[in-house]
């Protein structure tokens, strides 16, 4: 069973605070309570993320979902509260989502008119669906600058298949799942010459196809037969954490694949190895590069590869695939 970093989004009755079962969820937040004329259960939105890695390149997006940042949310078979009583909602209902500042907090902006979101009743059931961020069309474009924590995130699909849950009150809870694939590079010195700051200071990008079909609530075009190769492929460059995102893609032998820049100096690029390389949806590929002082070329130590999330162990020299290759 693949096991994925996992963003949960959860659907409760209540918020989980200290607040009254019969408190409802408002465009301005938890409000008081609710109106026994109307009956049902309030829907809040509450997320959590899996367990925080904790290497270089992976503590973005981990813990919580940045303060302030959007998730979008569809929900189906619910019903609006509004001041004339219950408006059922069958049809998937898109719901911009605002992040608190505890990074786990989802406050909706309601349709003008709209005070609180509720359960549609006993024995029928809500679905749901999620996005962040949210693709334009049916392609999803990385940024070619991943340098900034902001651009990282919005290369950073993640996605929570549509499903019916079958409850009228009570916790539901939505696992987005990271669609595409993550590099990581972790340089180390080779000699003496090569300074820590000068390996901070580096400049690294991937060489790779930054755009992947995709289509929700589906998902079914997101996989390495699905890029998109009407857009050539670019430099990627890293963000500061050592990790950029890529689409899931194969990439064919002798592609000049990592390029490290150090002290102004381009080093040789690292290529993809003979039989060409697959990157799945989901994964984590973690990449070790010796780098040395007055060599042009870097040494590949090791190569990883784990489930987006799973928490990797790396041994200078260790080479995990026997031969060095990518």
């Amino acid at each position: 069973m693949k096991k994925y970093e996992s963003i949960v989004l959860t659907v409760a009755a209540a918020m989980l605070t200290a607040c009254s079962a019969d408190s409802v969820l408002s465009a301005a937040g938890v409000s008081g309570e609710e109106p026994a004329v109307l009956g049902g259960n309030a829907l809040g939105l509450q997320c959590d993320i899996g367990e925080a890695e904790t290497r270089a390149g992976t503590d973005i997006q981990t813990a919580a979902f940045p303060a302030s940042s959007t998730v979008y949310v569809w929900l189906s078979n619910i019903k609006e509260e509004t001041g004339s009583g219950l408006v059922p909602k069958t049809e998937d209902t898109p719901y911009t989502c605002t992040v608190g500042s505890d990074g786990s907090t989802l406050t909706p902006a309601l349709p003008s008119g709209t005070t609180a979101l509720r359960y549609p009743g006993p024995g029928s059931y809500p679905a749901a669906y999620g996005i962040k961020p949210k693709p334009a069309s049916t392609k999803f474009s990385v940024l070619t600058d991943q340098k900034t924590e902001a651009n990282y995130l919005e290369s950073d699909l993640v996605y929570s298949e549509k499903k019916t849950y079958q409850q009228s009150s009570g916790t539901v809870k939505m696992q987005f799942n990271h669609l595409l694939s993550k590099i990581v590079v972790v340089l180390q010195a080779g000699d003496e010459g090569i300074k820590e700051a000068d390996l901070t200071s580096a400049t690294v990008k991937v060489n790779a196809c930054p755009t992947c079909m995709f289509d929700y609530p589906t998902q079914s075009y997101v996989s390495p037969d699905n890029i998109d190769t009407s857009v050539a492929a670019t430099d990627i460059t890293l963000s500061p954490q050592g990790a950029c995102i890529i689409p899931p893609q194969g990439i064919a032998q002798d592609t000049p694949f990592i390029k490290i820049s150090v002290n102004g100096k381009e080093r040789e690029p690292l290529k993809i190895p003979t039989g060409g390389k697959t990157f799945e949806g989901g994964k984590q590929y973690t990449y070790t590069v010796i780098v040395y002082d007055n060599v042009w070329e870097v040494e590949l130590a090791g190569v990883t590869v784990s489930d987006w999330g799973e928490a990797v162990t790396l041994a200078q020299g260790t080479d995990y695939y026997g031969d060095g290759n990518l």
